[in-house]
């Protein structure tokens, strides 16, 4: 099981949205949707906000149950088949 979140941090000592020096995501099962998720808080922040994505061996918090269908965090409803997630559902996710 692998997973990946963004961590990010200001550069120059400036809080960034939230009122925070620095930070991470959620933990994404899909790198590309860490790397947006990093983008757009580099976006929101401007340039005295750096970060990189990192792997985790943790279940991931947001996935993708049902093939074709949005990514949805634990709690949440999956978008195809309705399901509410669960954690087990995160673990079993993937493997």
């Amino acid at each position: 099981m692998k997973s990946y979140f963004a961590q990010y941090r200001s550069t120059n000592g400036q809080c960034l949205v939230g009122a925070v020096m620095n930070g991470q995501s959620s933990r994404f099962d899909s790198w590309a949707d860490a790397e947006q998720r990093l983008a757009d808080t580099i976006e929101i922040n401007g340039s005295h906000c750096t970060g990189e994505i990192v792997d985790s061996e943790l279940y991931p918090e947001i996935f993708q149950h049902c093939p074709g269908h949005p990514a949805q965090a634990i709690g949440g409803r999956c978008f195809g088949c309705g399901k509410i997630l669960t954690v087990q559902d995160a673990k079993s996710h993937g493997s």
